[in-house]
């Protein structure tokens, strides 16, 4: 087969040779590890392999069947990363599927991985759809989109205005030693935090005051931690920037920030 027609039709092979093998976890590593690194280095084929059917299904099918392979995992948030850096692809992915994408990231980032590897492919994925829908003039569609899909998983009964500000710095906190997964969810954490709306009840402004004290005084935490690692620095102190423009008696309450 010539590259172009190669291209064109490598979506439907691999996908048919995963249905085929749906229960072979070595086929369905080998599989998405094949789409993870065509997707990873040749975005055309991305709107060719959104473009088929059972695209999306199968990878999400792949991690739900086999859990317990850190590897599949990885492969099907590092592909699912790769689609969400073309902007129409990662809106789609966050409104379409049936919500099987973002409930898929969103348990991810639960997922026992020590070294964090999973959770930094999630919460990249997470940052890029997030940046999409900024290009979009979409956030709140996003963010709302978040908090539900967080409570679904804490099992929670009311859509929480900030749960999912407090998952992604438990995360963090979890695996405070991992210089990238901080810094990859300081850029999320930018994205997503809006600040509460205007006409907010006491419980609302006190679920605000609460998270953001709690996000505050672990980075403050993690700073000591990582002193020489100015990447993780300078996205503490946009993120810090960014809640202190929304509403700086945010944080009267945490202890004086020094990097």
């Amino acid at each position: 087969l010539s590259e172009g027609k190669l291209k064109s039709r490598f979506s439907k092979i691999i996908i048919q040779i995963m249905q085929v093998n749906s229960l072979s976890d070595i086929v369905q590593l080998e599989a998405l590890r094949t789409i993870w690194t065509i997707l990873a280095f040749s975005g055309r084929c991305i709107s060719e392999f959104m473009s088929h059917p059972d695209g999306i299904n199968s990878i999400i099918k792949a991690m739900k069947n086999h859990r317990l392979s850190e590897q599949i995992q990885e492969c099907g948030l590092g592909i699912m990363s790769c689609i969400a850096t073309i902007q129409k692809y990662a809106i789609r992915l966050a409104r379409s599927f049936g919500g099987s994408v973002m409930s898929q990231l969103v348990d991810s980032l639960s997922y026992p991985c020590k070294s964090g590897s999973i959770q930094i492919l999630t919460l990249n994925a997470l940052f890029r759809i997030s940046s999409a829908f900024i290009s979009a003039s979409s956030l709140g569609i996003f963010v709302d989109r978040m908090h539900q899909y967080f409570a679904q998983i804490k099992k929670e009964k009311m859509n929480h205005p900030t749960i999912a500000i407090d998952i992604i710095t438990e995360t963090m906190s979890t695996h405070r030693t991992v210089s990238a997964l901080n810094v990859v969810g300081c850029r999320l954490l930018w994205n997503i935090f809006i600040p509460a709306p205007l006409d907010a009840c006491d419980e609302t402004l006190e679920a605000y005051s609460n998270s953001v004290n709690k996000l505050v005084s672990y980075l403050h935490t993690v700073s000591q931690k990582h002193k020489e690692n100015l990447s993780l620095h300078e996205t503490m102190v946009c993120l810090l920037s960014k809640i202190s423009c929304y509403d700086g008696s945010m944080l009267t309450e945490v202890e004086p920030f020094v990097v």
